[in-house]
């Protein structure tokens, strides 16, 4: 905080004028944590970090940049601090201010444990914590494919899901898409439903298709 001091020369005359110097106490750390936080998830993976700055005689000083600390769930489960820069020269600061968190796993729950302010002596109290999952996003192949029971007019097909990194979403179905090569080059698609709806999905599925051309390539 800035302070003014007067000094005046006193005499039998009287009181003289005053001499004056403006005297700056130093920085001290931020003794009030981040106020009203909310945290957004807003693409599959990216979250939005929202707060209130405290009362500005708690800010003890210019807030250079704040800390964001967070960890995933299942994936990017190791704890990461993101330091994020505050280019205002305003004091005290005001308001509310948000930015966003980037390079997210897709549909992965995280933990933000803490936000903390910054200044030039040190950083302040934590907020609490606050939890938010980031969005689905389309999955990636199924995995592990393989032809079994071949007849002449009909096959299976047994495959697993994506890996669980990839699956970016809770798997509920799979659409299977056949066609003759040779004869019977129709499309043609099916759908395999999920047994158990679970994060991240690991059990296999199968479908078996009859009523086919015999001796025909089908893909």
């Amino acid at each position: 905080n800035n302070y003014t001091v007067l000094i005046r020369a006193n005499n039998g005359a009287g009181e003289g004028a005053a001499a004056m110097i403006i005297v700056r106490t130093l920085e001290a750390v931020p003794t009030v944590s981040p106020q009203n936080l909310n945290v957004t998830s807003n693409t599959p993976t990216s979250i939005t970090v929202c707060f209130k700055f405290p009362e500005g005689s708690t800010q003890n000083g210019l807030i250079t940049s704040f800390n964001v600390t967070l960890d995933g769930y299942p994936f990017n489960t190791e704890s990461q601090t993101i330091s994020i820069p505050i280019t205002s020269t305003v004091y005290p600061l005001t308001g509310s201010m948000c930015s966003d968190v980037t390079n997210l796993e897709e549909y992965n729950e995280y933990n933000v444990s803490s936000i903390v302010l910054i200044n030039s002596a040190g950083v302040g109290p934590s907020s609490p914590s606050i939890k938010v999952q980031t969005l689905e996003t389309v999955p990636a192949l199924p995995t592990n494919l393989n032809s079994t029971n071949i007849t002449s007019t009909s096959f299976c097909v047994a495959f697993n899901p994506p890996t669980n990194i990839t699956q970016n979403g809770l798997i509920t179905s799979y659409t299977v898409t056949y066609q003759g090569e040779l004869f019977n080059t129709t499309e043609y698609n099916t759908t395999v439903s999920v047994n158990t709806v679970v994060y991240p999905l690991t059990e296999s599925s199968s479908v078996c298709i009859s009523d086919l051309e015999e001796y025909n390539n089908h893909n």
